[in-house]
């Protein structure tokens, strides 16, 4: 079961749960604000708890994504992250014709637009994509 943070923007919640429902059936625990952030607490500090505990970080990539503060914070954060722990991967999904930020050009993506039947390929490929991860790193020494 890996443990995964959903980087969104606020219009795209619709799709985001409906990702986050798929990595719930596959067995993974996703991290969803609104189901983490408890009211009192602080929204910056549950979301770096958020990232700091999980294994991938999800971007879901939209125009509303790619103007959202928080989504280029947690973003930058995650790479960051990655790259200096090797712990946490970053995996971009597109909601939408949008080109991804430099920071992850060359991250292979995965698009989940523009219709249901993409939307499910999409998130088989997804969730191949994380066993595969996961399985990588068992055998790595």
């Amino acid at each position: 079961m890996a443990r995964i943070f959903l980087s969104h923007a606020s219009p795209d919640k619709p799709t985001v749960r409906r990702i986050a429902e798929a990595l719930r059936v596959a067995g993974h625990e996703p991290w969803l604000d609104e189901q983490e952030i408890l009211v009192g607490d602080s929204i910056p500090g549950a979301i770096e708890r958020g990232l700091q505990s999980t294994d991938y970080v999800i971007v879901c990539l939209s125009r509303a994504a790619l103007a959202s503060g928080w989504v280029n914070s947690e973003l930058h954060g995650s790479v960051m992250k990655q790259f200096s722990s090797k712990m946490t991967r970053v995996l971009p999904v597109r909601l939408e014709e949008v080109t991804p930020p430099s920071i992850i050009a060359h991250v292979l993506y995965v698009d989940l637009y523009p219709d249901e039947e993409t939307f499910r390929r999409g998130i088989d490929r997804l969730m191949r994509s994380i066993d595969g991860h996961a399985a990588r790193a068992v055998t790595r020494p």
